[in-house]
């Protein structure tokens, strides 16, 4: 977010967390923060409004949890009306994949925006750090092994 205000005035940048308390410090510097929940897709609409562009970082969580939060998100930004979402996703994701969270991320990228372009970014470079111990996991269960 340092890197970002530093490039963007904050009074054009408005994030969207679960809990706003959890962001005072950003309302303090003058970015609007509002209160969206993957979990509660009505408040999606709220927390898209008037958003050109949305960096929509992937859920913490697996599975039929996880797809049914990002499609509820990226419906959301496009009935919005924003003409771009990028989407954190993960090296490697694919629908086919056996570690998890791949398929998840390769289903999400199949995802249709509907007037809204979604662009995919590997995690690593959006978020400043990899999940490269996420793979002893899958190393330690033979995933990646010839």
């Amino acid at each position: 977010m340092d890197q970002l205000l530093a490039r963007v005035p904050a009074e054009r940048i408005a994030v969207s967390v679960r809990d706003p308390e959890g962001a005072k410090e950003l309302a303090e510097r003058g970015v609007r923060v509002r209160r969206g929940d993957f979990d509660d897709p009505e408040t999606l609409a709220g927390a898209f409004e008037g958003a050109d562009q949305i960096l929509l970082v992937s859920a913490a969580s697996t599975g039929d949890t996880a797809l049914r939060q990002h499609r509820a998100a990226i419906a959301a930004a496009r009935d919005s009306g924003a003409r771009r979402v990028l989407y954190t996703s993960h090296m490697g994701a694919n629908p086919a994949s056996p570690f998890a969270p791949m398929p998840d991320h390769g289903e999400t990228e199949g995802v249709a925006g509907g007037g809204c372009a979604v662009h995919v970014a590997a995690e690593r470079v959006l978020r400043g750090y990899d999940r490269d111990a996420s793979w002893l996991g899958a190393a330690d269960r033979g995933v990646g092994r010839a």
